[in-house]
């Protein structure tokens, strides 16, 4: 069965620096290197864990999302990164908003 499934695969795979007679020779090294088993009791806690994105709902009135849009256009960064880029600036900062209300005239 095995020799009719390698029959149907490419004669020589090469990925990098090696090459394989057939898929079926690769998959079988694979099943050899790979351990039944990993122990992890000696692994290190993610140190970039803290900086990792959290996704959020936020609703934003439509101008800002335009504005950050067109600004998007002009850099090249997404609008969504454009908009942390601007909070992680206010954060650091520490600039509070205005709590003034404005008219929508």
């Amino acid at each position: 069965m095995l020799d009719k499934i390698a029959a149907l695969l490419p004669t020589k795979l090469s990925f990098g620096k090696f090459a394989f007679s057939s898929l079926l020779n690769l998959f079988m090294i694979y099943i050899v290197i790979m351990k039944e088993e990993y122990d992890f009791s000696q692994s290190v806690k993610n140190p970039y864990i803290k900086k990792l994105k959290k996704q959020v709902t936020i609703r934003l009135e439509e101008d800002v999302v335009d504005y950050f849009k067109v600004l998007a256009e002009e850099t090249g960064i997404s609008y969504q990164s454009l908009i942390n880029l601007y909070l992680q600036d206010c954060v650091r900062l520490q600039r509070k908003p205005s709590l003034e209300w404005m008219s929508n005239v």
